[in-house]
């Protein structure tokens, strides 16, 4: 499920939901429109953090609207080909006027639908890794270092896939 909200005056948001991990990406269209009256209107698009490269790009950082009703197309490119959590806000800002900044929440989750994604070789990396202690039963007590030392159990009603 995707949406997209806000209105005049209010912050926007685009939630892409959840996305299935695989090369290449997903792409949502942003209508940027003139309201106002009188001349120009000239405007900035502006990614909030310099790390949101690695997943989130734009078609374009600005552009310049004639007269009141027209409207240009901001278009994100969010990659899929990392598994997680994304989020970041992007600015539009009115180069006439510091005072008048539009914000954009833009969120997304990729996620696998098999053990190992299409694509992933996984080798050089783990997903992660699972200690298991053998002799959890018996009588004997570890002495304080070995306590210490061990990992704590992992329970398989712990582990979510």
């Amino acid at each position: 499920p995707t949406s997209a909200k806000g209105g005049r005056g209010a912050g926007f948001e685009v939630n892409l939901g959840s996305q299935t991990y695989s090369q290449g990406g997903v792409e949502w269209n942003l209508e940027v429109e003139y309201c106002g009256d009188g001349g120009p209107l000239r405007y900035s698009v502006t990614a909030l953090s310099s790390e949101d490269d690695s997943w989130l790009r734009l078609n374009s950082t600005g552009g310049c609207l004639e007269k009141s009703g027209s409207a240009d197309d901001l278009t994100l490119f969010l990659s899929t080909e990392r598994i997680g959590v994304f989020c970041s806000y992007l600015w539009i800002d009115n180069l006439a006027n510091p005072m008048d900044r539009k914000t954009v929440r833009v969120s997304m989750q990729v996620v696998s639908t098999h053990r190992r994604p299409q694509g992933f070789s996984g080798e050089g990396s783990e997903w992660f890794s699972v200690t298991a202690e053998e002799g959890m039963n018996q009588q004997s007590q570890p002495t304080r270092a070995e306590a210490a030392a061990r990992l704590p159990p992992v329970e398989l009603g712990q582990i979510f896939y």
